[in-house]
């Protein structure tokens, strides 16, 4: 698995125990963009050309966003 599922994977709700009655904590849009840069940036060691890239943004959209 590589390092864009493995944050996508984070992003998508699921139920911690199948068997109880749990609820799926889905975010806003914005929120998940969030947590999805911030992962990258993380993974990345802040390398934000990189991040960019890999997000399919432009570094000044990457800056906006992280602000």
């Amino acid at each position: 698995m590589n390092c864009i599922s493995k944050v996508i994977e984070q992003v998508q709700p699921r139920s911690l125990n199948s068997s109880a009655n749990t609820k799926m904590a889905w975010v806003d849009l914005k929120t998940a963009e969030q947590r999805y840069l911030s992962d990258l940036m993380a993974f990345y060691d802040n390398d934000k050309e990189k991040v960019a890239k890999i997000a399919g943004i432009s570094l000044r959209s990457l800056y906006r966003k992280l602000e």
